[in-house]
């Protein structure tokens, strides 16, 4: 018994020694397992913190910045090197160490490249800071000859002003001088007789005084002076011939009409020469104005580069900022923007006259600009490449850390299972044989060992919470408690490490997925149209820049259609705003469907839409488009009950002939828009050249107009108006002409349409009723009292308030003052405002008169509503009665209408005597024509009285 009890004994002790021998294996395995996990920890940590510094330099990448992240990459290789020493055999050491030096070297290059990018960026911007300089001081240039020529250009017209008032003087006094020699041929018929001098003489006399006296000492050096056809030998000839006796007289005649003569030839001679003055300052006014208009173009041509040239600076400030995968993207932009600046500067540059060497300099900034561009682009993409594999190594060495990380712990969890397994089994066995040190066992071993079990499990499942309190135990249990204690702290910092990064990087990525979308919504509602959808005027700008670039480059040709929607207004004003947002929205589906692949539809205004097709089109494809919008807008559109009729004008144009510049096509379209509505709309037409001269000429015109304006070249002209039957003057009408410098006298037809258009009829009328003001003066003054006088004047003159008030001030109260108001004004649906202007002038004494009686559809109570005191029948009308039963017939019931209703009759286009004698059956009041008298200027017009009817006052 005692042989087996010693066996037991023996079987349990040597049973206790192997477990033992199991237990203190796994328990220095399981320690060997928590410092490579703390070795690992302090891997991840020094990574992380490479990362924060990294981040930093990219911030504000600066020498410190950098020798910061270098020497973080410095502490990761000695983490790692630690990681190594502390498990020789483990090859994530070595890998990590493999990726810490990569990670080092791509760091480094970005670095460098960053370097590189930034005095590639600072060449740049002083690159284009010297073509910026170059633009602005031409763009100064081309401001200060501007305000040169515009000078020059108001000295001139000064200039043709002072000569033409001395022409005008001069004029009178070369008439004045043929009277003086009509009034001496009179005084030489007349000096036989004692009595028949005394007037010739009191005339001559009378009329010298009106000639210019002879030039003093000071204004004889002045050629261009009134005085230098001296005056001084008529002067004394006539002062000598006043005193002649019988036997001197008749020599003292002959001298006096010589001189005379030679007075009149002298200022004849002056007259040329002031003339031939006045049209050199008119060629040079007219160079001034040519290079103002070519300054003008110029100055608009640097805006433009000067646009470019800022958009490609604002591109590349923000080069440093762009994603790498948006720097493509950015590269063409400002690449663009740069090629325009070098395509269009030069062109403006010889605009400028400027020489060729300015021009081979400017060129060589722009290129150096395009160069640096280049250099700073490819240097940035560079660094952004680099920049982005060391943040893969990053990722890598980080995700490799997590996985050892977890390999670790499961490792450690291995090991804890078995020296617990061991532990056991040992306490089972000496359970019996030791009951007596179970106390200490407990102290020393089993409470120690479950702590640390337990405190490792927690580990092992993540849990850091409890603080690991060892009581009792040896200094193996106690390294063991630390080791731990440390691995717990450094979970710890770690968890709430990746919470904060994770927190941080979840709240960046939100911030940046909602920055994104919202740029994204504000770029598309920023170039976009919100009720139909489709690109806007800005979209349709920045999409012909680009027509510019392409086809510059490939040549081919494009097309632009602008579509004007017909009879929107109307249905806007009548239904509603709703309905126009629903033709709107109708018209743009329209187009949408009759444009596809390579055409791009653009709304630019409030019924304006622009269609761009590309790829070369033909004029038949074009023509296919064109007419199946039109014929599909012409079709009636139901909204809300209503029946919208619309229509669609469209204006076609071709970017060949326009040299590539889409804006110039754009324009172009425009104008052949203008005539498909002119046309009478709801139809297209094409730009041609025919067009353009059309164009040209009416911008001639109407600057002609403006300065004929200015210089006051509008004149009036007179036709008088005579009594049916004896023939006597009943007045005149006022008829405008226009005495052009260049084309001599034309009539309205050549010129009211394009003064309607810019709205300046009614200062044209101020000033001929300024002039025939002073004209029915000068007539008064020569005896002649004009009974009537009328005028034509626009709704809008019509509308002035101080019309009637001006006219009754200037015209003499002898004198009737009557308005002729056109049929077309619509006489039965007159408005309030001009029933009370024709209110107005009647109670002024001004008479009214309807122009042009039957060319329009005014009725009989129209007439008694308005009330006119005369009506002109309209010539269209008293052409035919000579040969036409109708006409005459109807030109007889027009006279019995306004006998009837008292009212003056007056017939227009009196041609022939036939209308004459016709007229004057059927009992017309007054009568107007070619076959009386042609329209004449106010000088013609009192000769014309004075021989008709004789002395002044015959006329009436």
């Amino acid at each position: 018994m005692t042989h087996g009890l010693n066996q037991a004994i023996a079987a349990t002790v040597l049973g206790v020694f192997l477990l033992g021998i199991a237990a203190w294996t796994s328990i220095n395995e399981l320690s060997g397992q928590v410092d490579r996990w703390g070795a690992i920890e302090a891997v991840d940590a020094a990574r992380q913190d490479l990362s924060r510094t990294i981040r930093q330099y990219r911030q504000s990448p600066d020498p410190e910045g950098q020798q910061r992240a270098i020497a973080a990459f410095d502490v990761l290789s000695a983490k790692i090197e630690a990681l190594r020493f502390a498990d020789p055999g483990n090859g994530f050491a070595d890998d990590s160490g493999i990726i810490a030096a990569d990670t080092l070297t791509a760091f480094i290059v970005a670095a460098s490249q960053a370097d590189t990018a930034t005095r590639a960026m600072t060449n740049l911007d002083e690159a284009l800071n010297q073509v910026a300089a170059l633009v602005g001081h031409e763009a100064e240039l081309a401001r200060l000859d501007l305000a040169a020529s515009t000078t020059a250009s108001k000295e001139l017209e000064d200039e043709q002003r002072i000569i033409t008032e001395r022409l005008h003087v001069l004029f009178g006094a070369m008439v004045t001088a043929e009277h003086i020699r009509r009034h001496i041929a009179s005084f030489d018929r007349f000096k036989g007789t004692e009595t028949g001098l005394e007037v010739p003489l009191k005339g001559i006399e009378a009329k010298l005084e009106q000639l210019p006296p002879p030039c003093t000492p000071e204004q004889e050096g002045e050629t261009a002076n009134i005085c230098k056809p001296s005056t001084a030998r008529l002067r004394a000839s006539l002062a000598v011939l006043s005193e002649a006796g019988p036997d001197t007289i008749n020599t003292l005649t002959q001298n006096a009409y010589w001189a005379s003569e030679a007075y009149s030839r002298a200022a004849e001679t002056r007259y040329r020469e002031l003339t031939r003055q006045l049209q050199e300052t008119v060629d040079k006014s007219e160079d001034e104005r040519n290079r103002i208009r070519s300054l003008r173009t110029g100055d608009i041509a640097i805006s433009r580069v000067n646009l470019a040239l800022s958009e490609a600076r604002a591109m590349a400030a923000t080069l440093a900022t762009t994603p790498l995968d948006d720097l493509e993207t950015l590269n063409g932009q400002v690449r663009a923007r740069i090629v325009q600046t070098r395509l269009r500067l030069p062109h403006v540059m010889t605009l400028r006259n400027q020489s060729e060497e300015e021009i081979n300099r400017l060129r060589r900034l722009v290129a150096e600009a395009e160069e640096t561009w280049s250099n700073a682009h490819a240097a940035t993409f560079a660094r952004r490449s680099a920049e982005q594999e060391y943040d893969a190594l990053l990722n890598r060495l980080g995700t490799s850390i997590t996985a050892t990380t977890e390999e670790v712990r499961l490792s450690a969890s291995h090991w804890i299972s078995v020296f617990a397994k061991s532990t056991f089994a040992v306490l089972l066995l000496v359970a019996v044989a030791v009951i007596a040190a179970a106390f200490a066992a407990n102290r020393h071993v089993a409470r120690p060992l479950a702590t640390v079990t337990s405190a490792i499990l927690d580990l092992a499942q993540g849990a850091t919470e409890r603080r690991l309190v060892l009581k009792g135990g040896g200094a193996g249990f106690r390294r063991l408690a630390e080791a731990i204690e440390r691995l717990r702290n450094a979970n710890i910092e770690r968890r709430e490490l990746l919470l904060r990064n994770a927190d941080q990087k979840a709240q960046i990525e939100c911030q940046m997925k909602t920055l994104e979308k919202t740029n994204r919504e504000i770029e598309h509602q920023a170039r976009h149209d919100a009720l139909t959808g489709l690109p806007n005027r800005r979209f349709a700008e920045d999409f012909l820049s680009e027509i510019d670039e392409t086809s510059g480059r490939n040549g081919e040709d494009f097309a632009l259609l602008h579509v004007d929607v017909d009879r929107f207004k109307e249905i806007n004003d009548t239904i509603g705003h709703d309905a126009g947002d629903f033709i709107l929205q109708h018209v743009s589906d329209v187009l949408r469907m009759r444009t596809g692949s390579g055409e791009h539809t653009f709304r630019i205004g409030g019924d304006e839409f622009l269609i761009a097709i590309l790829g070369g089109p033909d004029k038949a494809d074009v023509e296919a488009v064109a007419s199946s919008i039109v014929e599909d807008l012409a079709n009636p559109v139901s909204y809300e009950g209503h029946s919208c009729r619309i229509g669609a004008s469209i204006g076609i144009a071709f970017g060949q002939g326009a040299g590539f510049d889409a804006r110039k096509t754009l324009v172009n379209s425009d104008m052949a828009l203008y005539r498909a509505k002119k046309a009478g709309r709801n139809q297209y037409a094409f730009f041609n050249d025919d067009l353009q001269h059309q164009m040209v000429r009416s911008r001639k015109m109407s600057d002609e107009i403006l300065l004929g304006i200015e210089r006051r070249e509008f004149v009036p002209f007179y036709q008088p108006q005579f009594y049916c039957g004896s023939l006597a003057l009943r007045g005149v009408e006022m008829l405008c002409r226009w005495q052009h410098p260049e084309h001599g006298l034309l009539s309205p037809g050549e010129f009211l349409p394009y003064a309607d258009e810019l709205k300046v009829t009614g200062r044209i009328d101020r000033i001929l009723f300024e002039r025939s003001a002073n004209d029915l003066r000068a007539l008064k003054a020569r005896g002649i009292l004009m009974p009537k006088i009328s005028f034509n004047v626009t709704a809008d003159r019509l509308m002035h308030q101080d019309l009637a008030e001006s006219l009754r001030a200037d015209i003499d109260p002898d004198t009737e003052v009557s308005i002729e108001l056109l049929e077309s004004m619509s006489l039965d649906t007159l408005s309030e405002a001009l029933r009370w202007s024709i209110d107005t002038l009647k109670e002024n004494d001004i008479r009214v008169e309807i122009d042009d009686f039957g060319s329009c559809r005014a009725s009989i109570a129209g007439l008694i509503s308005v009330g006119p005191d005369a009506m002109k029948v309209d010539r269209a009308i008293i052409a035919p009665i000579t040969g036409s039963e109708p006409h005459y017939q109807l030109v007889k019931a027009i006279v019995e209408i306004g006998r009837a209703l008292g009212i003056e009759v007056v017939a227009e286009g009196v041609e022939t005597q036939d209308h004459v004698r016709l007229l004057t059956e059927i009992g017309c009041s007054v009568l107007q024509g070619f076959a009386l008298a042609r329209p004449m200027p106010v000088d013609d017009l009192a000769q014309f009285i004075l021989k008709r009817y004789g002395a002044p006052g015959a006329a009436a």
